[in-house]
């Protein structure tokens, strides 16, 4: 069951209710959904919008083939690997901060594009 239709059946109407003490169902649900995105598309990509130190080298996309998933690991899922999107992450990760206006324009295009492409955002707690 995903994370909306598990969130319902516990009477919880927003992610803002959610607390540290949800954490096991939640990223359960969390990666259900993963489960069921996989049953509805051939491929599924799994990426990353926020890079860091820590993660140079590591691609902005990987393809899921079963894989254990941490928390927080991904951020989102695609059904395709797609060029533009990653040139989004890759650009927001290359420019240099200049403040919060500029970076939720680039935060905006990409989470753009992930919705156009069908992808779903990661709830992680």
């Amino acid at each position: 069951m995903g994370l909306t239709k598990e969130m319902q059946k516990r009477g919880i109407k927003n992610l803002w209710d959610l607390t540290e003490l949800d954490a096991e169902w939640v990223n359960a649900a969390t990666r259900e959904e993963i489960k069921e995105f996989v049953q509805e598309h051939n491929d599924v990509w799994l990426g990353r919008i926020n890079c860091y130190k820590k993660d140079e080298g590591v691609p902005y996309l990987v393809k899921y083939e079963g894989q254990k998933i941490y928390n927080f690991e991904y951020e989102f899922m695609v059904p395709c690997c797609d060029d533009l999107l990653m040139k989004l992450i890759k650009e927001r990760d290359a420019a240099e901060y200049t403040g919060a206006n500029d970076d939720c324009k680039r935060l905006s295009e990409i989470i753009g594009r992930i919705n156009k492409l069908g992808g779903k955002h990661f709830v992680w707690v």
